[in-house]
């Protein structure tokens, strides 16, 4: 039996006919914002990765809401992110992060701007 690889690199040719033309004026405020809420004790990649593809894949304004006790090692990794402490309990977001989650969607929805949700909160 005859086994076919097919091997495609994702270069240019495919990315920019699909990518809108960024404003020469443009700043990060102008390019998406995207809320990244998760992460727990012991558990701080998974936060730390997203935020960090989101930021160099294009996305302007990266926050991303952690338990208040990873905060320290997000806020100095994440260099390229907006890390922010949530409320949290025995190491894990707690259920009082979730209002905090809800204001923060309803001031960018107030200000015309759609945040993209990514993980639990």
């Amino acid at each position: 039996m005859e086994v076919t690889t097919l091997i495609r690199t994702v270069g240019l040719d495919l990315l920019k006919p699909a990518l809108p033309q960024r404003q020469l004026d443009g700043h990060k405020g102008t390019f998406g914002k995207l809320l990244i809420v998760g992460g727990a004790v012991g558990y701080t990649g998974a936060p730390y990765l997203t935020a960090s593809a989101a930021a160099r894949t294009g996305c302007g304004l990266v926050s991303l809401g952690v338990p208040k006790t990873i905060w320290p090692i997000e806020a100095a990794k994440c260099v390229s992110a907006m890390p922010f402490p949530l409320p949290e309990k025995n190491g894990m977001l707690a259920g009082k992060a979730l209002p905090m989650c809800w204001r923060w969607d309803r001031g960018w929805a107030a200000a015309g701007r759609q945040p993209v949700w990514c993980g639990s909160c």
